[in-house]
C-alpha cells in the first residue's frame, strides 16, 4: 500500500480561517463521493466553524486523565481502524497530552500516511520551528509548540491562507475569533497591526520559497531549459547599433539603483529595529557607521563654548577629527550637534542614509544621558530614604538602651535606696546589656555606611570554615546553636572579620525567631566549586514576596519587638558575602520557619598572606 497525500492550510496568522478552509475542504471532497472523517477539529467556540462539522463524521477522541484532569486527544488507532480515504487533522504543531501514542501530533499524522490515508492538516506560520526565534522578536512571545520545517515541506500541497491585518482585526473584533472579554487585549498585543503584517510577510516568503521549490523539481522532472519568467528580469534588447551602449549602461543602471535601495532598506530597518528596541550603545552604532561608508574614523560632536567650541561626545577609529570642518563629511544634527566623518568623500546619494544614522546617534546620546541622570535620580532618593530611616532608628532604636543605661546609673548613684549585692548585680547586668545592645547597633550603622559608600575591601586569604563560624556565635546562648561543620570540608576565599560579621548576624537573627527551647541549626556541605552554609530556623517563616526585602536596610519583617535592632542586620550580611564573591539567599525551611543559604567560593589558587587583618579590623 502507497503511502498516502499530504495537504496542508499554511495560516499567516491566527484567526485567518485555516481550519475552515480545511474543514470546506472536506466537504468538497464528500459531495464528490470521497470516504471523508474529521480525525481531530478544534473549533474553539468559533460558532462558523462548528457549523462546518456539521455533516462530517467525527472520529471519538480518546480521552486521557492527566494530574487530576481529563483531556481528550486524537485517537490514532480508531482512525487506523476506521481507514478512511481521507482524514481532517487539526492543529498540527500541537503537543499531545503525557500518556499519549505519540509526543506530537505531526508524528500521529505520519502514522496515517504510513498506513495510505490521505490527510489534510492546518498550522500556522508561527509554529515553524526554524522561525521561533524571528516570531519571538516580533511578537514578543515564544512559541512553545512548534513543528519541523522539512515536515511541513514534505507536504504534496501547500495552501496558504491569508488576510490582510486590518481585516483580521476586524473579525477579532467582531468577536469571530477569541470571547470578547479577551478581544481588546488580543488586539493591543499579539494582534497588533505591525506584528501581523510582519506574520504575513513571513508566510509569504516561506511559501514563495516553497513554490521555488516545487517549481525547480517541476522544470527538473520535464527537462525544461529555457527560461520561464515567473520572477522579475530585466532584459535589454539591443540591436547592434551605437544605441545598445547607452541601452545597456541604463539597464546597470535600474539594477544598481534596486540594489542600492535593497540595502538602504535594510539600514533603515536595522536603525528602526534599534529605536523599538531601545538599544543604547553609541559606540557600537558610530561603529556601526564607519562600517557602513567605510570610513576610518567617525566622531560625534557638540556644539561647546567660545574657548573650546566642539567637545566629542563619542567616536571610534583612528585620529578622529576635533571639529566638523576638519573632517570629509560633515553631517549636522540640528543646531548644536554633528556627524563627523574621516576617510573618503561620500557620494551625495548615501547622504540620506547618514542622515538617519545621525539622528539615531543624536537619540541614542540623550539616551544614555537620561538613563544616568534617572541613575543619579536613584541613588539621590535611596540616599534621601537611608538618611530618614536612619534618623528614626538613631531616635528610636538608639534611645531605647541608653534610656535603660540611663536608669541603672541613676538607680546605682542613688543614697535613697540600699540595693542588695543581688540588685546591684542586676542593675550592671543591665547597663552590660545595653551597652552590648549600642555596641551591636552602631557597628551595623558603620558597617552599612561602608558598603553605601563602596569603602569595603576585603582582605582575601585562605581559611578553614570551622575557624571562623565558632567565633561567629561568641554572642549567642551555647544550647541555642546546633552546630554541624565537618573538618573534611575544603577551604574558603575570604575575608575572615567580614565572614564572622556576616554569620554572626544571619545566626543572631535566626535565634531571634526560632521559638524558645530549640536550637537553632547550622551545618555546611560542598557543592562544586562553592561551600554552602545553611542557618535554619524554625520560627513563622517569610512570604515569598517579602523574601526579598529583607536583605534591604532598616527593614524588620512581621512582629519584630521594638528595640532589637534597626533592621540591618542582614543587609550588612548580604553587602558583605558579595563583597567577597559569596551570595546570600533565603527559602522556606521544611515544616515551616526560614532558612539563610549562605554559598562562598571554594579556595584555588588563593593561599594566606602573612600579616593581613581583616577588612573590618579598624571599625
Amino acid at each position: 500500500m502507497g503511502r498516502g497525500t499530504f495537504r496542508i492550510h499554511l495560516g499567516s496568522a491566527p484567526g485567518v480561517g485555516k481550519t475552515y478552509a480545511m474543514l470546506s475542504e472536506g466537504h468538497r471532497r464528500v459531495e464528490r463521493g470521497t470516504d471523508v472523517v474529521v480525525a481531530f477539529v478544534e473549533h474553539h467556540d468559533r460558532p462558523r466553524t462548528e457549523v462546518m462539522l456539521h455533516g462530517l463524521e467525527q472520529i471519538a477522541r480518546r480521552e486521557l486523565e492527566y494530574r487530576g484532569t481529563t483531556f481528550t486527544e486524537m485517537d490514532v488507532d480508531a482512525v487506523l481502524a476506521r481507514r478512511p480515504a481521507v482524514a481532517l487533522v487539526d492543529e498540527l504543531a500541537h503537543s499531545n497530552v503525557p500518556g499519549s501514542r505519540n509526543t506530537k501530533r505531526w508524528q500521529d499524522v505520519e502514522e496515517l500516511l504510513r498506513a495510505g490515508i490521505d490527510v489534510v492538516s492546518t498550522v500556522n506560520i508561527q509554529h515553524l520551528e526554524s522561525l521561533g526565534d524571528v516570531v519571538e522578536t516580533i511578537t514578543g512571545v515564544r512559541q512553545r509548540e512548534t513543528v519541523p520545517d522539512e515536515v511541513v515541506r514534505r507536504a504534496d500541497q501547500i495552501e496558504l491562507v491569508d488576510m490582510s491585518p486590518q481585516a483580521l482585526r476586524r473579525r477579532m473584533a467582531h468577536g469571530n475569533i477569541y470571547q470578547p472579554d479577551k478581544v481588546d487585549a488580543a488586539l493591543s498585543n499579539y494582534f497588533r497591526p505591525g506584528n501581523l503584517t510582519a506574520l504575513r510577510e513571513l508566510a509569504l516568503l516561506w511559501v514563495a520559497d516553497r513554490v521555488d521549490e516545487y517549481l525547480r523539481e517541476y522544470r527538473g522532472e520535464h527537462d525544461i531549459r529555457t527560461t520561464w519568467q515567473a520572477r522579475e528580469r530585466i532584459v535589454v534588447g539591443i540591436t547592434g547599433g551605437p544605441e545598445g551602449r547607452t541601452l545597456i549602461r541604463r539597464a546597470a543602471r535600474r539594477t544598481h539603483q534596486a540594489a542600492r535601495l535593497r540595502a538602504e532598506s535594510e539600514i533603515l530597518s536595522f536603525l528602526a529595529g534599534s529605536i523599538l528596541r531601545g538599544e543604547t550603545a553609541l559606540d557600537a552604532l558610530l561603529e556601526r557607521v564607519r562600517e557602513t561608508f567605510a570610513m576610518e574614523s567617525v566622531a560625534l560632536l557638540e556644539r561647546g563654548t567660545d574657548v573650546d567650541p566642539w567637545t566629542t561626545a563619542g567616536s571610534t577609529g583612528r585620529n578622529p577629527v576635533p571639529r566638523p570642518e576638519d573632517a570629509d563629511v560633515d553631517m549636522p544634527i540640528g543646531e548644536n550637534m554633528a556627524l563627523a566623518l574621516s576617510g573618503r568623500v561620500l557620494p551625495a546619494e548615501d547622504r540620506r542614509v547618514l542622515g538617519a544614522f545621525a539622528a539615531q546617534a543624536a537619540v541614542v546620546l540623550d539616551r544614555q544621558r537620561l538613563v544616568c541622570e534617572a541613575e543619579e535620580a536613584r541613588r539621590l532618593i535611596e540616599g534621601h530614604q537611608i538618611r530618614t530611616a536612619l534618623l528614626a532608628a538613631v531616635s528610636h532604636d538608639l534611645r531605647t538602651p541608653l534610656a535603660g543605661i540611663k536608669v541603672a546609673v541613676t538607680s546605682l548613684r542613688s543614697t535613697d535606696v540600699e540595693w542588695s549585692e543581688e540588685d546591684r548585680g542586676d542593675l550592671l547586668e543591665g547597663i552590660e546589656d545595653g551597652a552590648d545592645r549600642l555596641d551591636h547597633l552602631i557597628g551595623n550603622l558603620l558597617d552599612m555606611s561602608r558598603l553605601q559608600t563602596g569603602t569595603v575591601v576585603p582582605l582575601i586569604r585562605v581559611t578553614d570554615l570551622d575557624e571562623v563560624v565558632p567565633m561567629a556565635l561568641a554572642g549567642v546562648p551555647e544550647d541555642g546553636v546546633d552546630l554541624d561543620i565537618p573538618e573534611t570540608l575544603p577551604m574558603v576565599a575570604v575575608d575572615r572579620g567580614l565572614l564572622e560579621r556576616s554569620v554572626a548576624n544571619i545566626v543572631e537573627n535566626a535565634v531571634k525567631y526560632n521559638p524558645a527551647g530549640r536550637p537553632v541549626k547550622v551545618s555546611a556541605s560542598a557543592l562544586a566549586d562553592r561551600l554552602e552554609l545553611r542557618v535554619v530556623d524554625r520560627g513563622p517563616g517569610v512570604p515569598d514576596e517579602a523574601k526579598d526585602r529583607i536583605f534591604e536596610a532598616f527593614q524588620r519583617h512581621g512582629d519584630a519587638p521594638a528595640g532589637t535592632g534597626v533592621g540591618l542586620g542582614l543587609a550588612v550580611a548580604r553587602g558583605f558575602l558579595e563583597a567577597m564573591d559569596g551570595t546570600l539567599t533565603a527559602e522556606d525551611t521544611p515544616g515551616g520557619g526560614l532558612t539563610m543559604v549562605l554559598t562562598l567560593p571554594i579556595a584555588g589558587d588563593a593561599r594566606p598572606v602573612a600579616g593581613e587583618l581583616p577588612a573590618d579590623a579598624t571599625t
